[in-house]
């Protein structure tokens, strides 16, 4: 089901999979699984370019540049489908980047 509009606000710190989440990644590298739970909406900005693959977080393989690409400085916002509950970040540029990852509720 598809969430047309809506107001989302910081899902809090209160587990490891609604804390907020930042790192690098090397140029040409991918970040391991990065594991939130099924169902759960983020917003997910970068200082560079990266490719964003979704999977489980025992299976899913590295992140590529194939994949799905959100430019650098924009803020996307995705839910985890029901068949995945991981993620994967690749960057495709020449230099270490850095991103943030905040897990979102929405407001009722």
């Amino acid at each position: 089901m598809a969430t047309f509009t809506s107001i989302f606000i910081p899902a809090g710190g209160g587990s490891a999979s609604t804390a907020d989440l930042n790192g690098t990644i090397n140029s040409g590298s991918s970040t391991s699984a990065i594991t939130l739970s099924r169902y759960q909406l983020f917003a997910i900005n970068a200082t560079g370019d990266i490719n964003i693959r979704f999977g489980n977080a025992a299976t899913i393989p590295a992140a590529a540049a194939t994949d799905f690409r959100i430019p650098a400085g924009e803020v996307a916002v995705y839910q985890i489908p029901a068949q995945y509950d991981s993620f994967c970040l690749f960057n495709n540029g020449s230099g270490t980047i850095t991103y943030w990852i905040q897990p979102l509720r929405q407001m009722l």
